[in-house]
């Protein structure tokens, strides 16, 4: 097994050697910004030339004579187009979702080819997205359940002690909450590599669960040692980030803008690494306990199994 600086050293030169890895999340972040512009000019035509356009303009002569006009109106104005704009965020929801799952798909893939091979390109971007696609869809629902069930039963327990008292309320929604995040940042460790398991081995949904859990199971440390890096790095990333867009942010228009694409930039780079330094551990940790009959040449020339 290796240490963790020399997968980070190899993952980012397979990334410098590659740039089109930063490609999916580029794709994405651009599908996101167009959907929701898409949105938000539905939502201000129809706005302004519905109902609630008509209603606007006789606001300004009503609003002296009857105070609660705007609110009574505002209310009408929900009513009449909750129901639309619900149906078009499940509709965002559903396409980010979908797009989401299969460039996941499409970059896990491409890191698969830019380690074995030292190169990848667009083509096993579409390659791997739509032959893993349905899986990684289903891979991710599943995940979700895992997560969200436990989130349930925590509410109905919370509901079922908030008619004893207040400080009881109190008491049990944190000692439920604190046991929930526990139990979601061991999912976080269990489950870290099923993603790379699916794409890379070809293996089914559930047997790319179960091949996460053995990974962390015998190599406990190690994959807790390397999931907590790859969080830190985010959160460093994030962090500055956030600072450059406080910055920024004093800068009419031109600096919102600047922000926008510099975040987007960033974070296609650091998804890119990510995919990159998790399959080269993923392989790492294969190797180490023999679930791998015949070890990629590569790994064999970096001499892997020095620490």
């Amino acid at each position: 097994m290796v240490n963790i600086g020399f997968i980070l050293s190899k993952g980012t030169e397979d990334v410098k050697n590659n740039p089109i890895l930063i490609i999916p999340n580029i794709l994405l972040g651009l599908i996101e910004f167009i959907l929701l512009t898409i949105f938000v000019i539905f939502f201000a035509y129809s706005f302004v030339s519905g109902s609630a356009g008509s209603m606007m303009t006789s606001a300004a002569s009503s609003v002296y004579s009857n105070p609660d006009y705007i609110f009574n109106m505002m209310t009408q104005i929900s009513s009449e187009t909750a129901i639309t704009y619900l149906i078009l965020a499940l509709v965002y929801f559903v396409v980010i979702v979908l797009v989401s799952a299969f460039l996941q798909a499409g970059l896990i893939g491409m890191s698969k080819e830019a380690i074995l091979t030292g190169k990848t390109n667009f083509s096993d971007l579409t390659a791997y997205g739509k032959k893993y696609f349905l899986k990684m869809i289903g891979l991710s629902i599943l995940m979700y359940f895992i997560l969200i069930i436990p989130m349930i039963i925590v509410g109905i327990l919370v509901a079922a002690v908030s008619s004893t008292s207040v400080a009881a309320t109190g008491a049990a929604f944190f000692l439920l909450m604190l046991l929930y995040l526990i139990y979601a940042i061991l999912c976080a460790f269990l489950f870290y590599f099923a993603e790379y398991a699916l794409v890379y081995d070809d293996f089914g949904i559930i047997d790319s669960f179960k091949r996460s859990y053995r990974i962390f199971v015998d190599n406990k440390s190690s994959v807790i040692g390397f999931v907590l890096t790859m969080f830190v790095i985010y959160f460093v990333v994030a962090l500055v980030v956030w600072i450059l867009g406080f910055l920024l942010a004093f800068i009419p228009f031109v600096g919102v803008l600047l922000y926008a694409l510099i975040n987007l930039f960033i974070t296609a780079c650091i998804s890119a690494l990510v995919a990159v330094w998790s399959g080269r551990k993923y392989i790492d940790l294969k190797i180490l306990d023999n679930l791998t009959e015949n070890p990629p040449e590569i790994f064999v020339e970096e001499t892997i199994y020095k620490e």
